[in-house]
């Protein structure tokens, strides 16, 4: 067994055995690396003697050579985590800064003087879709968009808002409370104190939930209606104070929401928006800039009707009394049945669904009334057009439409799409009259080229999924 012990300059090499020693040509001779080696015979008089064959200079490299290297590697080194820290400081300050406004109960205001520096198309944003019935949220940041669910898990919450002891509340818990909508008020009384309350709630929970939003800009869709609205614009743009702030029509933002998705092309693309107090038909314009070029809105065809007419059918099949829709408790009981029954017939796709309450009210005599029924498309769809005075909804969305082209001097052949969205676009009843009513207009080839049905919830997302595209393809934000 050989055994290797380096000595200054050269190496020791023996077989192991004792009273047996041999010369040896040398085991190693690099020139490259500059090392002297020596063979040892075993004899310590010869330890000084070198064999002419290995005689190397040893050489290094210069002080001068290598400390520009090591210094480049510290100072590199150094700035990292120097840069890092200080980031590291400024999302702490951030944090510390808006627990002690929530402390002392102040609406926390960051300071928006650097990122306002930073381009619209890569900074984070929160964009808020604020609609008639429900409100959603997304979170933009390095390019991906994702929604913002709501503390209960839902992908969006009640558009309502109520103070509870001092605290604003909303959602489920401000419908509970007997909350109001901030968008009716707005509409109602021009003013954006309910609004705002709501918004900044909702900045709030995402600020919490996502660490790079402390400093985000905003994207706040608003209805078509009030785009000629300077009163309510502005009301909308002071609703959220010293915050980088940008308004997108929401057919806009729909149309962009699905351009990104893939299923709209360039051109003028009319958007349908069905939602909980009615349908907003608008004409907009995918080329080059985004712009809204007409629109028009109909109460006779919204998630309301639908649900209205739902339980009108339940009151009409089951056999309860039918004051019962007068008692306040039975009333909220019957409506969550009919947006049950109404999802499980389009969800489902199946033709009727069957309901069942038990204990919804009682009797004169204190006897519990149960009620138990199904209900299916042609009992509402019976109720709907006894609500509309004999009209369909394909008869209501021809003339929504057919308004839509007057006003605009459009024709159908224009029309490059025209995109379902809202909460009642996912009702089949609707997705049916909108290919009817598309085809009595301009035949039923080119509707069913044209009309565009997004799957399951993404036709209710579409709006706030495409707000932040909007702010990231234009300049200037509309106001």
């Amino acid at each position: 067994m050989f055994r290797f012990r380096p000595l200054v300059g050269r190496p020791f090499i023996s077989n192991g055995r004792r009273g047996r020693t041999h010369n040896a040509a040398p085991l190693l001779s690099t020139n490259s690396i500059g090392l002297n080696f020596r063979c040892h015979d075993g004899d310590d008089n010869n330890e000084n003697k070198m064999h002419p064959s290995t005689n190397r200079s040893f050489h290094s490299t210069p002080r001068r050579e290598i400390l520009p290297l090591v210094l480049g590697v510290v100072i590199g080194t150094v700035g990292y985590y120097s840069y890092r820290a200080v980031n590291s400081m400024e999302e702490e300050m951030e944090e510390y800064e808006r627990l002690l406004a929530q402390h002392e109960g102040r609406e926390y205001v960051p300071d928006s003087s650097h990122p306002s520096e930073l381009r619209w198309d890569s900074r984070p944003i929160i964009s808020i879709d604020i609609g008639s019935g429900r409100t959603r949220t997304s979170f933009s940041c390095d390019g991906k968009t994702e929604l913002i669910e709501a503390n209960d898990g839902a992908r969006s919450l009640p558009t309502c808002i109520a103070m509870d002891e001092g605290d604003t509340v909303i959602g489920k818990l401000a419908m509970g409370r007997g909350g109001s909508n901030p968008i009716s008020f707005l509409e109602k009384e021009n003013d954006e104190e309910g609004l705002r309350s709501l918004i900044s709630v909702v900045m709030s929970d995402v600020r919490e939930r996502r660490a790079r939003a402390a400093n985000a800009a905003v994207v706040l869709t608003y209805p078509p209606r009030h785009h000629d609205d300077e009163n309510i614009l502005s009301l909308y743009l002071s609703s959220v104070p010293a915050v980088d702030l940008r308004l997108v029509p929401s057919p806009v933002a729909a149309a962009l929401g699905a351009q990104s998705a893939g299923l709209l092309k360039d051109g003028k693309i009319i958007v349908l928006d069905v939602g909980a107090g009615g349908t907003d038909a608008s004409i907009v314009s995918l080329d080059d800039t985004p712009e809204l070029l007409s629109t028009v809105r109909s109460l006779d065809v919204s998630v309301t009707v639908l649900r209205d007419a739902t339980v009108r059918h339940l009151l009409h099949s089951s056999k309860v009394p039918q004051g019962l829709a007068e008692d306040p408790m039975a009333k909220g009981r019957l409506r969550e049945a009919a947006e049950g029954a109404l999802q499980d017939l389009s969800v489902g796709k199946i033709q009727r669904s069957q309901v069942n309450i038990p204990y919804i009210s009682v009797d004169k005599n204190s006897v519990p009334i149960h009620l138990q029924c199904g209900v299916g498309w042609p009992g509402i769809r019976f109720e709907i057009e006894s609500g509309l005075s004999g009209r369909s909804i394909t008869d209501v969305l021809v003339e929504i439409v057919t308004d839509l082209l007057t006003t605009s001097a459009t024709t159908p052949m224009d029309i490059r799409n025209i995109l379902l969205v809202g909460g009642g676009g996912r009702n089949t009843l609707v997705q049916m009259a909108v290919k009817e009513a598309m085809g009595a207009l301009g035949g039923s080839a080119w509707a069913d080229e044209a009309v565009v049905v997004p799957e399951g919830e993404v036709v209710e997302e579409l709006t706030v999924l495409g707000a932040a595209e909007f702010a990231r393809s234009t300049s200037d934000g509309l106001s």
